[in-house]
């Protein structure tokens, strides 16, 4: 595909044009690209695959946990609490954070190893 065909490609609507058009402005055809053309596209322009994020360290990902503005709020207030002489108070607060952000944490964690399955699932191929 030449540069000026890709420019074409990239400044189309292409789902407003009759299939023979997007196949002339994709240097294409309906039976699809051949293994030559191909190989020369995946020479260009790299192979059609989606580019993985970089995961978060589950150690980075734990301490966000506890340092959310919510959680930061309950700290201080946990410390206001026992520098007022209600060490009970204080403490209680303290622990309903702590519960909290490993109870956050676990259901982060699930959330991730399911999506995780789920893209494994997905098929690598399209027609």
């Amino acid at each position: 595909m030449t540069d000026k065909t890709n420019e074409k490609v990239n400044q189309l609507d292409l789902e407003t044009y009759a299939a023979n058009d997007v196949y002339q402005a994709a240097a294409t055809q309906s039976s699809g690209l051949k293994q030559k053309q191909v190989e020369e596209r995946q020479k260009q322009y790299g192979m059609n695959r989606l580019k993985e994020a970089e995961k978060e360290p589950i150690v980075l990902t734990f301490i966000k946990n506890f340092t959310s503005l919510m959680a930061i709020l309950l700290w201080i207030g946990g410390g206001v609490a026992i520098l007022s002489h209600s060490l009970e108070l204080g403490l209680a607060i303290w622990f309903v954070n702590i519960v909290n952000g490993i109870f956050s944490f676990v259901q982060e964690y699930r959330a991730s190893q399911a999506t995780e399955a789920l893209k494994k699932m997905l098929p690598s191929y399209a027609r």
